[in-house]
């Protein structure tokens, strides 16, 4: 799934008045904006009285809610809890960044503008939510699934994907199981600054997964059927980053 069909809702207000400035909500997903800003405000109230830290991130049974503040307004995203955490983090840091610099301190603090005023932010929110971190092409992206499918063709490998730094796959043959797999594996690790990978090889109880980078801050991500990797797998590998790079470069 895309990161647009992972959130649920982007709200953006006032952190002392409890104020909407925006609320965007995605499919049938309902939630009432000031539970939700009153929620938010009594856990980020505990965290720094009781726990001595600015919590940014909570992690439901299903739903996962991603917040930022600045110049006391809180930016809060609602998503699924498989969406990357990094890639959550990148966007919502981009539609703070803009919000504040397409509406002044005084407009902000002006009581008598209606919500309607903001409304006219909420394309740009789209347009950041539906977007990819890094724009490839539709057609490189073809090439690049090529790629990765004639490298599962090899024997002993199971499944190969592209993914961004931020854990947005570019293009993958890989299975269900296998996506959610490895989609689980990066969201635990990424705050270890996994842009800055070389290798990573893992070992599972039937499979390894090796791991390393291409250009462009993207990864190669590749699923083998059997305990570490032959001497033939890893030339046809190196093969594959080699084409791979010339697209993405």
């Amino acid at each position: 799934m895309s990161f647009s069909e992972l959130v649920k809702a982007i709200f953006i207000f006032d952190k002392k008045s409890g104020r909407p400035f925006v609320r965007r909500t995605f499919g049938d997903f309902q939630a009432e904006p000031f539970l939700v800003m009153g929620f938010l405000n009594a856990i980020m109230k505990f965290s720094k009285e009781v726990g001595k830290s600015d919590l940014r991130m909570i992690d439901m049974q299903d739903l996962r809610f991603f917040f930022t503040e600045k110049n006391n307004v809180i930016f809060t995203s609602i998503t699924s809890k498989t969406v990357s955490p990094l890639d959550l983090k990148f966007k919502i840091k981009t539609i703070e960044s803009i919000f504040l610099e397409r509406f002044t301190d005084a407009e902000l603090i002006d009581m008598s503008r209606e919500i309607e005023y903001f409304e006219s932010f909420i394309p740009i929110i789209d347009e950041i939510v539906f977007g990819d971190v890094r724009h490839v092409s539709k057609e490189k992206r073809k090439n690049m699934l090529s790629i990765l499918e004639k490298l599962t063709q090899n024997e002993n490998i199971a499944g190969a994907a592209i993914i961004s730094f931020t854990g947005i796959i570019v293009a993958d043959a890989l299975t269900d199981t296998q996506r959610e797999l490895f989609l689980n594996f990066f969201n635990g690790i990424y705050g270890i600054g996994i842009s800055g990978i070389t290798r990573v090889l893992v070992d599972t109880i039937s499979l390894s997964i090796y791991i390393t980078n291409l250009e462009g801050d993207c990864l190669l991500v590749v699923f083998s059927k059997t305990k570490r990797f032959q001497t033939f797998d890893r030339q046809k590998i190196s093969e594959a980053i080699l084409q791979i790079n010339n697209l993405v470069d």
